[in-house]
């Protein structure tokens, strides 16, 4: 009886749930480091958004330098005290464009363009290709930098333009976190 005992050295159902305890707990640590690694990939991703977001509006800038204010003769100009939480994206807008038949409607002054610029950037045209679908939660301002007090609408002669660009993103423990990119512009 004791040869049959020693011959019989199979492996029990105790062993086998520890090892399935043991395997499983592995794989939720894969799991686990591959959650991580699809968040930083989806951070990395936009802020490599926000980055293309914030030089293309500079880009636009420095092709119109007639649409920067410089609180002289260009008081309207639209490159600054920008909000895009306070454009209405669902009135575009219609100017500096083609009309039905493809001709154009008009000539469009520096500051028509800069608001064209702005909304397409805020936006953006048919793709939805604007900050506010491109980032989660995206929102911007632009503002001169060397705003006089007394003179809080307008740029300064030469002031530079500070662009922020802001955005949502869910840190690891779940909770929403506000990220900024900001930008100084010299026209």
């Amino acid at each position: 009886m004791n040869n049959m005992r020693q011959q019989n050295k199979g492996i029990t159902l105790i062993e086998v749930l520890i090892a399935v305890v043991i395997i499983s707990v592995g794989l939720l640590g894969m799991a686990g480091i591959q959650i991580q690694g699809l968040r930083g990939t989806q951070s990395s991703n936009v802020k490599g958004q926000a980055t293309i977001v914030i030089n293309d509006i500079a880009e636009r800038i420095h092709a119109n330098l007639g649409g920067v204010p410089d609180g002289l003769a260009n008081l309207n100009a639209r490159y600054s005290n920008v909000d895009t939480d306070a454009l209405n994206c669902n009135t575009p807008i219609t100017y500096c464009s083609n009309n039905a038949s493809g001709q154009n409607v008009a000539i469009c002054t520096t500051t028509e363009m800069a608001a064209f610029d702005i909304f397409i950037w805020a936006c953006g045209d048919t793709d939805n290709d604007g900050l506010i679908n491109v980032l989660p939660g995206g929102s911007a301002t632009i503002n001169c930098v060397d705003i006089s007090p007394a003179d809080a609408i307008d740029c300064n002669p030469g002031s530079s333009l500070n662009i922020n660009i802001a955005w949502d993103e869910v840190s690891p423990d779940g909770n929403t976190l506000r990220r900024n990119l900001a930008m100084v512009v010299v026209p």
